[in-house]
Formats: structure tokens, sequence, C-alpha cells
């Protein structure tokens, strides 16, 4: 009924206008509406996650004509919320009363439904105001074939950035993305990498960090809450060191960025890729409030993708364009077959990257065309093969993908509005200035021609032809040469150029010359070069001639700078990376007792970076040069995605294994019985695999020999690594095993004694693995023989996840090990104990989980076994253990986890639940509601009615979590409130009154009827216009007339827009005899419509209503003669108000009563 009742509500206007309708609109086939994956999901699931998106679509077109960034920004999202706002209201008040969990959103106006059922799924799918029901599924994160070497720089820039000329750029024009903001949706960033900390927007000029308006974690996979930004794939480190990165792996080195964790690991799913997608049109703070479109983006790259024609992203996409945010996107790794580009990268108004290698032939795996047939796709091809970038422990990788090209696109497109301004926001001037620019490339086996294919779409990017191609407006000149004290040219010079608005950064020639082409303008210049003190002057730029501006730089002394890098408890880092910020000079690496030296350093303040490696973290560290310098460098702990250290333990507490296991040869291994369930990377194991190879792993039998860096997905994956390389057990070898200690503080040491390497059989190795019951890893080294591979020069030592996503490496083919070291992992800590009931007994199947003290999300939860044990993993911190049951009653209890591996023992004594919710129902004047409806959402737990105080009493409630619920009378909002039930509880309720966007407000009121005398022609088909006897306002026009319609409505028009307003004190499908009449009155200075004994269609139950129009703008809707039948009273009939605009409705929802009348109030007028 409610779906034929919105229909005729929609179609009454036209009716009074006698125009037809197209019915089609409101009738569309099921099918149409809901996505048959939905379908096939819920053949397989009782329920399932879906989408709602809403017909409804925001008009972005305002944006077109609004100048700036942020302007364009800002509108886009003030029209989206709004629209969604308005437009959603119906759709979750339906929701509301479904009892169903839901999230709204306004980037794409639809609403995510957790957990529908397929009765559910059909009624949204018959509502009018829905287009489509989809699922809520994931895309992936393609992964990236790694590179054992990349191709080697070229002029200090990686081979894909000096490709797409990004150099020429930066010495050309002086611009290397200054002024442009960059995001990623990806798997995160390490923030911190020496190559991208400098361009990181949340990077104080103190070098401290704020991340608010800059990271955005909703997958809350770097911590809950997630503040800080972390990557836990490698990915999304990777691609931003493509765009932006120092060091010659960014093609715009001096744009800022900020990212968004769309993808878990290497899986997307479709909520969090929204989610990610909404923060970049408005970012918000840590919490994700206080949302800010003046701090969007000007560019988003995205290599992530799904299946080809889905339409999923679309409207986020439509979203950015419309905001003048530039939509980049992988085309895919799907080639060499073509039609093989995958969503997004195959609609129409995404800009898809292919890619291509170091010798200029296409890349094999670069998806070609568009399925469809409708575009070219790629739009262009960048470079993919060997790209070498920033990767997760600041360090360098090369990997190859069409994820690795786009970044350099997304680098060009800053380079281009860093160098034309005018640009920015334009995103159909920018796309044609890099297709009229790219490389034309023919090859006709997929489709199109040589200007624009299917394999290179528009062909290699050509970022300084797109810049040359850019309007930039009148140009002048400014060249100089920048000398010594002597005379003599500097070499290559850094000189900054700044004006209003303008700021160019470029490196002069090897004879000191620069020469740069700017806007007209004052320009204040700055020459540096190493091993000088800066120089500044002035220069005064005109269109179209060239200035002239020499400087000359004094040199400074020179010292030498001896170091030392420690990890912690002060051991020595080696291996370290250290590096100084703006020189010349290599990267050195630190000796075996951490010390490093770069001697002929010049005087100044210098940054020094240090990589992070083995136990210690990136660090960077401030140098003041003004003599021969010792500097000693602590690093912090370093941490992986899972909250993971390690300490190098110096000396140590050697425990030999006791039992000899049945393990010999090579590339061997055996099954054995864990004496206690051992956590790794949050996941229990109670058996291993222990291979000849020097790892122990948790999942399967593996004994590969070839080791590799972690974490990989290739095997093992769940691991223990104490020695990884192709070892062998002979005769004078054996594999060992011990239990140590008692419970809860066990350990399960196993040891590799005097093995021997297959390619070194005369060297001796013997070490072991020790596993700690509160999850603590300690690998330690007794006797490790001399030379390079027992130290570790071809083995990998380290831990690693389930799925090869997460791991944290020691080290891998590096000799850093020595005999009598050790290595400790550890991270969380462990809650563990027994649920019994109040006789002892042990419960089985009982979920304890824990949350963070005020928050009710779990951060993890076990479920006890049949002893009634159970092991929780928290990291340090405090926490609330709880257990929500509906046979049991809620157990609550507060834990501290003061350090990394601490155990805490609680015990826990569960009672039945069996608990009283009782309180008294107000209205919003504090007086007490009798009749109206509270419950649970518990369908075994009886409904209550408040009595004459307002009192009601629920009974059997059970313990946790419950939902309490009024359900709302006419007039007045549905409440709802979240309840922790752990006893008896006394909980009092408001209900409010509803007001609407448009600020029409309802209140209750006693009935005072009054007669219609003046019998009008209108029944259920027809309608007619009545003259009014006063100036009626409302939305902010007045009428002089009003049409009254048979269906229980009134309609008011606005000639000027075409626009239609309606009240309705009753409208749904009613019928007409003899005995019903309309009638109209005016009384008391009030002008009254009656709709006097009208039937409910189908049902012969008999009506009276009315409407009484004031001259003020109140409206009073009263009914004379209502059958005590729940199909009139609290049926689907509507009574409503809305405005002009459609879409902004007042609701009364709920039971009418014939003793009562709502008065409906305007907005008070300025």
């Amino acid at each position: 009924m409610r779906r034929r009742l919105l229909t005729a509500l929609w179609l009454v206007p036209a009716l009074l206008l006698g125009s037809a309708v197209p019915a089609a609109a409101e009738n569309d086939p099921l099918p149409d509406r809901l996505d048959r994956a939905v379908a096939a999901k819920l053949a397989e699931h009782d329920t399932t996650d879906v989408f709602v998106v809403l017909k409804e679509k925001a008009d972005l077109s305002g944006g077109r004509s609004l100048r700036g960034h942020a302007a364009k920004a800002e509108h886009g999202f003030r029209m989206l919320r709004s629209t969604a706002e308005r437009s959603q209201r119906g759709l979750r008040s339906f929701l509301q009363d479904s009892k169903a969990i839901f999230t709204p959103y306004w980037l794409v106006n639809a609403v995510l439904v957790r957990g529908a059922d397929a009765g559910l799924v059909k009624r949204l799918a018959e509502r009018p105001d829905v287009a489509r029901v989809r699922p809520a599924g994931s895309v992936s994160l393609p992964e990236p074939e790694r590179t054992a070497e990349a191709v080697a720089q070229v002029a200090g820039a990686e081979w894909g950035v000096d490709s797409v000329g990004a150099p020429r750029v930066w010495s050309g024009f002086g611009a290397r993305g200054e002024g442009i903001v960059v995001a990623t949706i990806d798997s995160g960033v390490q923030y911190d990498h020496p190559a991208l900390a400098g361009q990181y927007r949340g990077r104080k000029a103190d070098g401290s960090y704020d991340h608010n308006y800059n990271w955005f974690d909703p997958t809350l996979v770097c911590g809950v809450p997630s503040v800080t930004p972390c990557d836990n794939n490698g990915h999304g480190t990777h691609t931003m060191g493509t765009i932006v990165g120092a060091g010659g792996i960014g093609v715009a080195p001096g744009a800022t960025w900020i990212s968004a964790k769309g993808c878990e690991t290497s899986r997307c799913s479709d909520v969090f890729l929204l989610e990610a997608g909404q923060w970049m049109l408005a970012p918000t703070d840590l919490e994700g409030n206080n949302p800010r479109p003046d701090l969007a983006p000007h560019l988003v790259s995205n290599s992530w993708g799904g299946d080809a024609g889905d339409p999923f992203y679309q409207e986020i996409v439509n979203s950015w364009v419309a905001s003048g945010i530039f939509p980049l996107f992988a085309a895919g790794n799907a080639g060499p077959e073509c039609a093989t580009a995958h969503s997004p990268g195959d609609y129409a108004n995404t800009y898809a990257v292919g890619a291509y290698q170091s010798d200029g032939k296409i890349a094999d795996f670069s998806s070609r065309g568009d399925p469809e047939g409708t575009a070219i796709k790629p739009n262009i091809t960048a470079p993919g093969v060997a790209i070498r970038s920033s990767v997760p422990g600041s360090g360098y990788s090369a990997y190859s993908g069409t994820s690795m090209a786009t970044p350099h696109v997304a680098g060009a497109v800053a380079l281009l509005w860093s160098a034309a301004p005018a640009l920015r926001g334009d995103i159909a001037a920018t796309r044609r200035a890099l297709d009229e620019t790219a490389v034309d490339v023919t090859d006709y086996s997929c489709g199109g021609d040589s200007a624009n294919n299917r394999v290179w779409g528009q062909g290699r990017l050509d970022a300084f032809a797109a810049v040359t191609f850019a309007p930039r407006g009148q140009t002048g000149t400014l060249a100089g040469t920048v000398r010594d004290a002597t005379g003599a040219p500097v070499p290559k010079p850094t000189v900054t150029l700044t004006a209003s608005g303008v700021k160019r950064t470029l490196t002069g020639g090897a004879d000191g010359t620069f020469s740069i082409p700017l806007p007209p303008g004052s320009y204040e210049i700055t020459a540096w070069a190493f091993g000088f003190a800066p120089a500044t002057g002035t220069a005064t730029v005109a269109a179209g001639a060239t200035a002239t501006r020499d400087l000359s730089l004094a040199t400074v002394p020179r010292y030498d700078v001896y170091g030392e890098v420690r990890q912690s408890g002060g051991e020595p880092l080696p291996g370290a990376v250290v590096s100084i910020e703006g020189t010349p000079y290599a990267p050195v690496t630190t000796e075996s007792d951490g010390a490093f030296a770069m001697l002929g350093v010049p005087v100044g303040t210098w940054r020094v970076n240090v990589q992070g490696a083995r136990c210690g973290a990136a660090t960077t560290v401030t140098l003041v040069v003004d003599s021969d310098e010792l500097l000693q460098i602590d690093t912090p702990l370093r941490k992986d995605a899972f909250n993971n250290k390690c300490d190098v333990i110096p000396t140590l507490a050697w425990q030999p294994g006791t039992t000899p296991l049945a393990l010999t040869g090579d590339d061997a291994g055996v099954a054995v019985t864990l004496p206690f369930t051992f956590p790794l990377y949050g996941k229990p194991y109670t058996k291993a695999w222990i291979s000849t190879n020097g790892f122990i792993n948790f999942q399967r039998l593996s004994t590969l020999s070839l080791n590799s860096a972690i974490p990989s997905g290739g095997l093992p994956n769940s691991a223990i690594y104490a020695f990884w390389d192709d070892l062998v057990v002979d005769s004078s070898a054996q594999v060992l095993t011990a239990t140590l200690g008692t419970a809860p503080n066990r350990r399960y040491l196993v040891e590799w004694r005097n093995v021997t390497l297959v390619s070194q059989p005369a060297a001796r190795l013997t070490f072991s693995a020790e596993l700690h019951e509160n999850g603590q890893i300690l690998i330690q080294y007794k006797s490790l023989s001399s030379g390079l591979m027992p130290r570790g020069s071809s083995a990998t030592i380290g831990i690693e996840n389930s799925t090869g996503t997460l791991g944290f490496e020691y080290s891998s083919n590096v000799p850093v090990l020595r005999s009598g070291m050790g290595i400790r992992f550890y991270g969380a800590g462990v809650v563990q104990g027994v649920v019994r009931d109040p006789a002892g007994t042990p419960l089985k199947g009982i979920e304890v989980g824990y949350a963070m003290p005020g928050d009710s999300a779990l951060m993890e939860q076990a479920v006890t076994d049949a002893t009634g044990a159970y092991r929780l993993f928290p990291l340090p911190g405090e926490y609330t253990v709880s257990i929500a049951s509906s046979d049991w009653e809620y157990y609550s209890s507060k834990v501290t986890l003061g350090e990394e591996g601490q155990v805490v023992d609680l015990d826990i004594t569960l009672y039945p639940s069996s608990n009283d919710i009782s309180g008294v129902v107000r209205d919003s004047s504090g007086r007490p509601l009798p009749g109206v409806s509270v419950a649970v959402m518990d369908r075994n737990i009886a409904a209550a009615t408040t009595d004459g105080t307002g009192a009601y009493r629920l009974t059997g409630v059970h313990g946790g979590t419950q939902w309490i619920q009024v359900f709302a009378r006419a007039c007045e909002v549905i409440v709802q409130k979240r309840l922790t039930v752990t006893g008896d509880l006394v909980v009092d309720l408001t209900q409010g009154m509803p007001v609407d966007d448009s600020g029409f407000a309802c209140t209750r009121k006693p009935r005072a009827w009054v007669e219609g005398t003046e019998v009008i022609d209108v029944n259920a088909s027809t309608s007619a216009m009545v003259p009014l006897p006063f100036s009626f306002p409302l939305s902010g026009d007045t009428f002089t007339s009003v049409g009254v319609t048979g269906l229980g409505m009134l309609l008011f028009y606005d000639a000027l827009t075409g626009e239609w307003s309606w009240a309705a004190p009753y409208t749904d499908n009613l019928a007409y005899d003899e005995q019903s009449s309309v009638r109209t009155a005016t009384v008391n200075g009030a002008f009254v419509v009656e709709w006097r004994g009208v039937l409910l269609k189908g049902t012969g139950l008999r009506l009276t209503f009315e409407a009484v129009l004031h001259p003020d703008g109140r409206m009073m809707f009263q009914y004379g003669d209502l059958p005590d039948d729940p199909r009139i009273r609290n049926g689907e009939g509507v009574v409503a108000v809305s405005n002009a605009y459609g879409p902004d409705v007042l609701l009364i929802r709920g039971t009418l009563d014939p003793e009562t009348a709502f008065e409906v109030r305007p907005a008070p007028q300025a």
C-alpha cells in the first residue's frame, strides 16, 4: 500500500494540471533496482550487507563558474551533503522502523545497510526513491611484481622520472609541484620515510607532526583509533614516492601529500573506498569530525581496481570532477589481452594509465581497451616496469605494474598545475594538455589509430611538453650566473625565485648559469650551492624581456663528522644507511660496531637521516657543524603495523634442547604439537612444522630453501625465521625441542644444533627459537662459524603473518649476526583466564572481548574452549574486557597492560541474565505520555505500554548491549537509545517534536473541530482550485488559492517556478460513495477543508478529517471520525507537509488519535 500511496502522492500535481504522467518511473521492475549479486548472496546466506543508492543526485553544475580550488570543493561538499540529508530522510526513517543497522553517506547519496535479510532487501528495492540496491563487496590492490634490480638512475633521477621529462620541467620552468596537494587512496604511507617526510602536509616547521586533515584510516588497521599513518602492505608508500619522493624517485618533489587508507591489505572493501573518497572532498580531523573542503587535495591517484563495468565508484568520480579534483586510476594488469581495462579506470571521466618499460615498449601486463568498447582506454601510458621507489622501513624497492605507472601521471599533473595555475581545477583543459602532447605510438592490435589506440591511449606521457603546451599567460625571462668569490662559475647551484603567488626552484647548469621563463613581477632571488653560504638579490621581470641578475657565493669551512648509530639497549646498529639531506654525499652504511664517517661536511645546520634497520626505526637528527663533530644517534624502536618490536640481546640466556626430533637431511620438515596455544600476529596456533632450513611454520609443511625478503605473498608465511637459508642436518647435527617453565609462563624451544650450509659445508651453526606463552619470541645464536654466510649474508631473519602481508624483517641477505647475540620479538600482551558459572562449571563458547575505555567497538574477541579458557592479545594500554551474552548477565572489568608482553590473569564468573528496565516517557515539555509502546530490539521480550503516568516496565531483559525504542505517536520523533544492561535499569525517555529542514514544526494540540459547510465537486480522481479568503504564506511564497484533491491533499502551485508545495492531513488510497463529500468553510478568519465520510479503499472503513489554514501560515490537522482499526489509526496513511522543492517533507508518523489535533507551524520569518 505504501508504494501505491507514494506513487499517487506524486501523481496528484499532474492531475490538477490535466497532464499525463508516465508510470514507468514509479513502477520499475524489481530486477532493475536489485543487483543480481545481492540475490545470489542471499541465496547462500540469510543476510548480507548492501548499499542502497538513492535516485536523487546533487546539482553540482554551479561549481563550473567558481574560481579557486577551495571554492569549488566547498560548493561540491555543500550541495552533496544537503541533497543527501534531505533525500535520505524517508529511507533513514524506514530503516529505523525496520530496526536495521545502517550508515548514511553524502558523497554518493547512498546508505550502507548491514545484515539485511531478503525481506528487507525486497522492501528497499521497491521504494520509489531508490535507484539501486547493490552488494557491499571489495576490489583488489594489484600485487606489484617485485623486481630484483631497478634500472639505473639517469642524472640523479629514476628512469621513469627522467623518461616523462620531469627534470626538464624542474630546470626549464622551476616548477617541482609547489602549491599542489596530491592524495592517494591506497594501503597507507610510511609518513616519516626520508623520501616523503618533508613533503607530508602533516609535518610542521619544527619537525613534529599533526595528522588531522592529512591522514584518514577507515579500516582501523593502523590503530583504534587510527591516529598515525602506517602502511602494512608497501604499495601505498611506493606509489606516493613516485609522485612526490625526494632523491630522484618522485616526479613532483615540491608538491605536498595527504592520504587515506582505503585498503585493508591487498583487499579494498567498498565501504572503505567510499569513506576514503568522501574524505578526499572534505578532509576531517582524526575523529572524523569538522570536515574542511578547503583542505581537499588537487588530485587523487588510485592504483586499485575491480571488475570491468562496475559503476560503484562512478558517482564519487563525478563529484571529484565537478569539484575540480583530478581523478587518476590504474588501467589494470590484465594484459596483453584486449578489452581488459578495469573499473574505475574504464569510466569515461577517469584518466586511466597504462604502463611501458624502459626500452619504450608496452608492458606485457598493461591492460588494453575498455571492455564495453565505448571509450579509448588507457588514456595515456607512463613508466611502469622496474620502478624504484620508497617502501616501508625507510627502504627502496623496484616494483612493476600499472600501479607504478599511474603516480607518474599524478606527478605530471602536479607539475602542470604548479607551472600553469590557470589550469588548476579545469579537468577538461588538463586532459587536453596531457593528450595533445603525449608521444604517439602506433598499435592497432586492440583497435584505434596511431594518435589514440587501446594499447597506448594518447601515447607516452611527456610532462615537459604538457607544461610547454599549457597556457601560462605573459612571461619574461630571468637569467644569470652564480660564481664564487674568485669569479669562477659555481656548478649546478640551486636558485629559488619568489614573487607574489609564484615560487620557482631550479638547478643551474654546470657553468653556473640559469634561465627561466616567469610571469612579470618583482622577484626575490636566493642562490645556494653545497659548500657555499647562500646569497640573495632582487630582479624585476617584464613581459617579453630578459632580466639578468648574477650572484656571488662565499665558501664556508668544512669539517669531518664521525658517528655511531645505536638501537634499543644501546646495542650498535650495523648496516644502517645514514645520509645528510641536501648534500651530494652518497649515503654511508654503518659498520658492525654501528660506526660511520662523513668527511668534509660544510659549516651549517644539517638534517641527518637514518633509515630504519634491524630493531631501530628511521629517525632524523639535527647536526650543527662548526668543527669536527662526534655524533651519536639513538634510534627509536622500530614497529610493524601490528606493533611488533624487537630488541637485540647482547648476551645469551642459552637453554639447550632436550628432545631430539626425527628430522635430518636437506629440505625436510616435521609436525609438532605445541604445549600451549601460541599467538602470532593475533592468530592462535596449537601446531607447528619445523624445517631443516631454519624456520618454524604454523600453517602447513614447508621446506622451502630459497629465502626471500619478508613480508612476501610466497610461502612459507605464518612463520618464525630464525635463520632461513639452505641448511643441512647431517650426521653431526640435530634439531631438538624442549618445554620450559610452568603455565601460564611456559616456553617452547627449538634448537638447530651444529647444522651446516649446503653451499658452505665446513661452516657450522647452532641457534634456537623460543616461543613464549605470552607471544614473545627469542631467537639466539650460540655459535656461528666465521665468514659472511654464517653471519646471515644469504639468510632471512624475522617473523611473518599468515597471509604474507605483515612481517618484521630483522635482516635479509645481510651479514649482521654474531655468536653470542639474541633477538627478542615482542608486541602484544596477554589477558587470559577461565569463564565459569556460579557453580564453578567452565562455560564453553562464550565470547570475551576488549575495547578502549568508553568505546563499545570491540577490538578483539576470543571464544572460550571446552575448559572455559580464553586468551586475548592487546597492545599496552588500558582496556575494558567485557562479555555480552543473551543468557548471562553483562560482565565488564578494566585491565591495564603497562608494557609489551605483560600477562594479566582474569578469571570470570557469569550469572544468569534476567533484568528489568523501567522508567517514564515524557514529551518535550516534560508531560508524561500514556499509551505509547516501549520495547527492546529482542523479539523474545514483550513490549510494554506506558500507563496514565507515562511509566513502563520491561521484564526478563538479557544482559549486554540492548537498544530500547519508544514507538512514536503522531507528531513525535522515534526515540532509540543504546543501553549496556548489567542489571536492573531505570531509563527515562523523552520524545521530542520533529522539525524539518524548512523549519516546519509539529505540535500535538487538543482537537477544536470546525464543520465544513460548502460542498465542492471533488472525488478520488478529481481536484478543484478553491479561492482563499486571505493570502496564505507557505515556503517563502504566498497563495490566494489552493488545490483540493480527493486523495486528502492541499496543493499550492507556484506559477513562477512551476513547483508544487502540498499539505496532507491524511492521504491514502481513498474512495467515495453517496455518503462521502469534501466541504469548505471560513470560520473566525480561518479556512477549513473537511473530507467527510470518505472510504479507505477496499476496507469498508469510513473516516472524517480536516485541515484548517490560518493567515499566519499555521495549519491544524484534525480528525472527527476515525474507526478503531489499525489500518486507519496506525496504518500507512501519510500525514505530511512538503515545501516547493518536493523532498523537504515534514512527515508526521505513528498512531492517530481522534481526540488530538496536529498544529504545523512554519519557520519564523526574519
